[in-house]
């Protein structure tokens, strides 16, 4: 905030500067863009979309490359769903800090970005059924599966502004991204002590293959996401 007043101050006081110039001995004093009055390299953005909503920061190198850092989180999302032979009540969360680089291979918006996340995603579900794999259970034995990406995810996209090294103005702009992370996640599935004690009693010990084949529908149903997808548009305000 100090560093934003100082600016303004110091702007006025150039503009002053150049007006009583120009009224006093004829001389033409340059200002904008030339003087960086106009231009700033600096933004704030928000933005939200398909996985969440988050805030960062923008800085123009210069006309071809911006640095940013952002955080973006969707809290808790919640739903049922099928995976598998059973309804699963499923809970996604994800939260994901992200530093990236925008190149601009044109003299306009249009970027190209590169980044790596730091996340926290995984998807939990927890089913409870009367029989699994032909193995009679009761209303209390439960299954529990969770998913979970690796904490460290390239990440690869294209969007719109965030252009703050050509000379743009202060601000209010437009901003967009799509794009995806990278990391195959890992699985795991378990049952409650009651439910694999009766699997193991119907198996002659064998119920961990039980839970093992409900695994790998776990896997044939989730392994797409081993490429995350992120669409997000939202407004900057550079200063």
């Amino acid at each position: 905030m100090r560093k934003t007043f100082g600016r303004i101050l110091a702007t006025s006081f150039l503009a002053l500067m150049a007006t009583g110039a120009h009224a006093s001995s004829g001389l033409v004093v340059k200002q904008g863009p030339e003087l960086g009055l106009d231009s700033s390299k600096h933004s704030m953005y928000v933005k939200g979309g398909f996985l969440g909503a988050g805030v960062g920061y923008a800085y123009g190198v210069n006309e071809r490359f911006t640095l940013r850092g952002d955080f973006t989180t969707m809290g808790t999302y919640k739903r049922n769903q099928e995976i598998g032979h059973f309804d699963y009540d499923l809970k996604l969360r994800n939260n994901v800090g992200t530093l990236s680089a925008d190149y601009f291979p044109f003299d306009s918006g249009f970027r190209l970005t590169a980044g790596v996340g730091i996340r926290d995603t995984r998807l939990t579900g927890v089913t409870s059924t009367n029989e699994f794999r032909g193995v009679a259970l009761s209303s209390g034995d439960t299954l529990h599966g969770k998913v979970k990406w690796p904490t460290v995810a390239p990440y690869l996209g294209l969007g719109w502004g965030h252009n703050n090294g050509q000379n743009v103005k202060a601000g209010w702009g437009f901003v967009a991204d799509a794009g995806v992370y990278f990391g195959r996640p890992d699985y795991s599935l378990t049952a409650s002590d009651s439910a694999m004690a009766k699997m193991n009693a119907a198996t002659g010990g064998n119920g961990q293959a039980l839970i093992d084949a409900e695994l790998r529908e776990w896997k044939d149903e989730l392994n797409k996401l081993k490429v995350f997808p992120v669409i997000h548009v939202g407004v900057s305000y550079r200063f």
